[in-house]
């Protein structure tokens, strides 16, 4: 960039840029998932109010991940999946484009050359500390990664983690009686320990038709919501 405005952290990182906006800190919730889909259950969260398309992590002890179904106009849908039944608690976190805050007179406040505020020292920002990739088979991931203690960590989870696991399960030798049993992954937080974890999400019987087969690996970028 020949003129404009750049901040960089003592990594060398970018961190500001006068061309492009950073995603802020919006709101945080807790949702308790209402509807059962096999090992896993489900909540809709409807939020407005927003600035712009968000992104949403999401921190779960059991496992969860987060989907915005649906955006216009500053309201949108949040899909939220949690590994575990009826009743299972996930803390999400928001995040959307900056806006100008109303009375805010002080700090460091940067604009694009439409006009759109960029970074405005008001507001908390994405803090991706870490991520992790993993997928939902053949079996069971087990991997994690260990982050600093005394924070607290949330994930977005950036498509979904899916694998097909598939099974004669006809009784007769040399007959076929096929079943697909889709597992699906995602990431549960511990304190500072990020740790992939799969289970079953559907099973569909195909009878002497052998299911197609599919595996999709998924990367959580862990974010730090410390004090957010």
């Amino acid at each position: 960039m020949q003129a404009g405005f750049e901040v960089y952290n003592d990594g060398n990182a970018l961190v500001i840029d006068g061309t492009y906006r950073n995603m802020s800190f919006r709101l945080k919730g807790t949702a308790v998932t209402t509807t059962v889909v096999d090992q896993f259950s489900t909540v809709t969260v409807s939020l407005s109010g927003l600035s712009g398309y968000p992104c949403v992590a999401v921190k779960s002890s059991s496992g969860a991940w987060a989907a915005v179904r649906s955006y216009a106009s500053g309201a949108c849908l949040v899909d939220i999946v949690a590994l575990g039944g009826v009743g299972t608690s996930v803390d999400y976190y928001i995040f959307d484009l900056p806006q100008p805050i109303a009375g805010d007179n002080a700090g460091l406040q940067v604009f694009n050359a439409a006009g759109d505020m960029v970074f405005s020292s008001s507001h908390r920002y994405v803090r991706i500390v870490g991520s992790i990739t993993a997928s939902a088979g053949p079996s069971l991931p087990s991997n994690s990664i260990t982050l600093a203690a005394g924070k607290t960590y949330a994930v977005m989870q950036n498509n979904p983690m899916a694998y097909a696991k598939i099974v004669n399960q006809s009784p007769v030798p040399g007959e076929q009686d096929w079943y697909l049993y889709s597992m699906r992954g995602c990431f549960k937080v511990a304190s500072n320990v990020i740790t992939a974890v799969a289970s079953e999400f559907a099973a569909v019987h195909y009878g002497v038709t052998v299911p197609p087969p599919y595996s999709v690996a998924a990367t959580g970028f862990v974010v730090d919501v410390t004090g957010y």
